[in-house]
Formats: C-alpha cells, sequence, structure tokens
C-alpha cells in the first residue's frame, strides 16, 4: 500500500515547489528499501511501515 499526501509548499531558489509526502507499507525491507529509492529521485519524502499497526498508528499521529 501505497499512501500519498502533499502538504506543503517549499520555497528554492525562487520557485515554488510542492513537498510531496509518501507513506510506504511493505513488510519486505528490500521492496521498500527499492520503493523509497525511486520515490527519493522524484522528490518525494519517504516514510516506510513494516505493517499494518505501526501504519494505522502513523496517520492516526497525523502523517504529513
Amino acid at each position: 500500500m501505497i499512501y500519498i499526501k502533499n502538504v506543503r509548499y517549499v520555497y528554492m531558489n525562487q520557485r515554488t515547489y510542492v513537498q510531496k509526502n509518501i507513506m510506504i507499507l511493505e513488510d519486505d525491507p528490500a521492496i521498500a528499501n527499492d520503493l523509497k529509492e525511486v520515490f527519493e529521485k522524484h522528490c518525494f519524502q519517504v516514510t516506510t511501515i513494516d505493517n499494518g499497526n505501526n501504519c494505522l498508528l502513523k496517520l492516526e499521529e497525523g502523517f504529513q
């Protein structure tokens, strides 16, 4: 499962960029790491979660 949320604008070099946050729920660390690397190359801030309970906790905390 992949959860994406655009949360804020980042100002750099007189340009505005949307900072994109993504949460990847994957129990296989190798797959999670591969996905993380791909999304980070496309300017996503990545959070990886290894199980559903931790995912729910992170969402309840207000994942941004």
